[in-house]
């Protein structure tokens, strides 16, 4: 029998060898969480929706610290996600000693513009999961001595903060979340801590798309910290046992200004600071961009100069009046999209996947099945195409006369279940630039193909495109669609 005490100060360095679970893991806040903690000895549990980040990461802590890891590709926002994600732990028969709830959304924007896909999307990443894993995981944090929860929060949680509501209001419940289960769990020996940083030397605000004047303005007597500094202040507060850490002392102070003031006086700053002008409505202030890193070559930009940055209408009816914003990298040429989007909300009313197999549509496939066809494709060889939209050149081999080819493409039900077996060909037209991770993509697509079979991959051509003329080519980057090519 395990003898229990009193949740008092843990300090994680004598845990040499115990599981910690990380989630948003790949950047920002949730790596420097890793590596301090790799450092310390403990055995790491990766999650975050990057693979290739994670699995480099994972190497190279497995190499400096000498560290067992377990990567965990998975997006938090989606329901059953924690579910699926302490069930894929169990199933390795890991016990974790150490949950750091650090994956989170920012969301700026007029709510009612903002599909109930995202909205419900960032509560369900911000709150829902984070409740949910603290749930599922008590079973192993109560088998240990000691244990401790980590809920990264803001300092947000304290101002009113219109046209980022959905954010700010989640992580004011997940403050007063974190101190009642302190309050319930102390006795069995798990510390709950509530982690309030402010403004942090990350890309989550960027990339949500908040414009500069509002960045600034949070920033103004208020610096970036850096992530290893609020890393080791929240270590230092498990060690005290505090169940709310502030990272600055300053912050401490404002938090109980915040509380003194009328609400009236809140409300006209956060009115003040957070409503868009007419220019940043329009789209046509400068669009703000943190540290970005192509996914292609590696190279990395931390800020990217302007000249590399700009901002393009969807060309869609649904996107038409939606602004989105642009990254070339100057390394390779490829073209990101550097705003989040929510891929299932976005793919749901997918205008091509209602074309049907037209006079056009059969002579674009038709040129696609001779460059297959001089590659060596055969009648009788096993066809995929991966990424297969509604289907249309499947319906075209076989209305050529080719067998049964077989379509993959996980936004729609009738194509979402993943082939079994491997392929003589593997065709990757025209999807690979859809894809959050293409790498991560193409080694799956990849491992569908048979030793010495053929892999076809077919994408925009992304050197004609120039940042300061982005509206020449509104088709190519078919926003919010195309995410890098």
């Amino acid at each position: 029998m395990i003898k229990k005490r009193r949740s008092r100060g843990v300090d994680v360095g004598t845990w040499r060898g115990d599981w910690a679970l990380v989630t948003g893991a790949s950047e920002g806040l949730g790596k420097a969480f890793a590596r301090r903690l790799a450092m310390e000895g403990l055995s790491l549990v990766l999650v975050a929706r990057n693979e290739a980040r994670l699995l480099s990461l994972a190497t190279e802590l497995e190499q400096s610290a000498g560290i067992k890891t377990l990567v965990l590709a998975r997006d938090l926002s989606i329901a059953g996600a924690a579910e699926e994600l302490v069930g894929a732990i169990r199933s390795r028969d890991i016990r974790v000693r150490l949950l750091i709830n650090n994956a989170a959304r920012v969301q700026w924007g007029p709510l009612e513009r903002t599909s109930p896909e995202t909205l419900l999307g960032t509560v369900q990443l911000n709150v829902t999961t984070i409740v949910q894993l603290c749930y599922l995981l008590h079973k192993d944090l109560s088998s240990f001595p000691t244990s401790a929860i980590v809920n990264v929060t803001s300092m947000g949680a304290h101002f009113v903060t219109p046209f980022m509501v959905n954010y700010t209001a989640s992580k004011a419940f997940l403050k007063s979340f974190g101190l009642g289960l302190y309050s319930e769990w102390k006795s069995q020996g798990i510390l709950v801590q509530t982690l309030l940083p402010g403004v942090i030397e990350t890309n989550m605000n960027a990339r949500a798309g908040l414009p500069t004047r509002v960045l600034a303005n949070t920033e103004k007597g208020n610096p970036r910290q850096k992530p290893e500094t609020v890393v080791a202040v929240s270590l230092q507060g498990l060690a005290r046992g505090a169940p709310l850490v502030y990272t600055r002392w300053k912050d401490v102070w404002i938090s109980r200004l915040a509380a003194l003031v009328s609400v009236q006086f809140l409300v006209r700053v956060g009115t003040k600071i957070f409503t868009p002008t007419a220019a940043e409505r329009s789209g046509e202030e400068s669009p703000p961009a943190g540290a970005l890193e192509c996914s292609l070559c590696g190279f990395s930009a931390d800020p990217p100069p302007a000249n590399q940055l700009g901002r393009v209408r969807g060309n869609t009816e649904r996107f038409k009046e939606t602004w989105f914003r642009i990254w070339k990298c100057p390394s390779c040429g490829t073209v990101h999209s550097i705003d989040p989007v929510d891929f299932a909300d976005i793919y749901r009313d997918y205008p091509l996947n209602g074309l049907s197999l037209d006079g056009f549509a059969r002579v674009s496939m038709g040129n696609l099945l001779w460059r297959l066809r001089r590659a060596g494709l055969k009648k009788e060889h096993r066809v995929l195409d991966y990424g297969c939209g509604n289907g249309r050149f499947l319906d075209y081999l076989k209305l050529k006369g080719w067998g049964a080819p077989v379509g993959y493409d996980p936004y729609l039900p009738a194509f979402a279940t993943e082939p079994e077996g491997l392929f003589d060909c593997v065709v990757f037209n025209d999807a690979i630039e859809h894809v959050p991770d293409p790498r991560a993509v193409l080694r799956r697509a990849i491992s569908f193909v048979k030793p010495g079979g053929l892999l076809y991959i077919g994408t925009p051509d992304s050197a004609p495109i120039e940042v300061d003329r982005l509206d020449r080519s509104m088709t190519a980057l078919h926003q919010p669609f195309h995410r890098h090519f």
